[in-house]
C-alpha cells in the first residue's frame, strides 16, 4: 500500500505521460490490478526510426511502487541514453534517480514529495520534449 502523498505523486506522473503521444494502454504487458487499486504495467514502444536505422524507443513501467520512463536512441550499433529516470515511492520517501548520457544536466538524485516536485517537473519536460521532437521526424517505420 503506498501512502497518500505517495499516489499523488503517481497521479501526477501517469496523468502527464497520458497526455504524451504513445501506444496507449492498451500496449501494456502483464496488467496487474493490486488490492490497493494500483494498476501495475509496463510499455515499450518505437517512437522514430529512419532510413538510416536511427530510431528512438520510449518506455515506461509503473511496478512494485516503483515508476521507471526512458528514452534510448540507436545510431547504427551504438545506443545513447537520453534518459533513464526512476521514482521509488517508498512509505517514508519519494526518491527520484535521472540518468542521462546525452544531457549531464540530467544526472542526479533528488528527495520529493507532493509539494516539491521542481526537479520530477523539469525530467517529466525533458522527457516530452525529446518524445515530441523525435515523434515530428518523418518515421518510416510502421507503429
Amino acid at each position: 500500500m503506498t501512502t497518500q502523498n505517495c499516489q499523488q505523486v503517481r497521479e501526477h506522473v501517469l496523468g502527464f505521460m497520458g497526455s504524451l503521444p504513445g501506444p496507449g494502454q492498451d500496449k501494456d504487458e502483464e496488467v496487474v490490478q493490486r488490492a490497493d487499486g494500483v494498476r501495475e504495467f509496463g510499455r515499450q514502444w518505437l517512437v522514430h526510426k529512419d532510413e538510416d536505422g536511427a530510431s528512438l524507443s520510449a518506455s515506461l513501467s509503473d511496478r512494485d511502487d516503483v515508476i521507471e520512463f526512458g528514452l534510448l536512441a540507436r545510431e547504427g550499433d551504438t545506443a545513447i541514453n537520453i534518459l533513464h529516470a526512476t521514482l521509488v515511492l517508498d512509505e517514508d520517501e519519494i526518491l527520484l534517480n535521472v540518468l542521462s548520457e546525452a544531457h549531464t544536466d540530467f544526472n542526479f538524485d533528488a528527495r520529493l514529495n507532493a509539494d516539491r516536485l521542481t526537479r520530477l517537473q523539469e525530467t517529466l519536460q525533458f522527457y516530452a520534449a525529446h518524445l515530441a521532437a523525435w515523434g515530428s521526424a518523418p518515421s518510416t517505420a510502421k507503429h
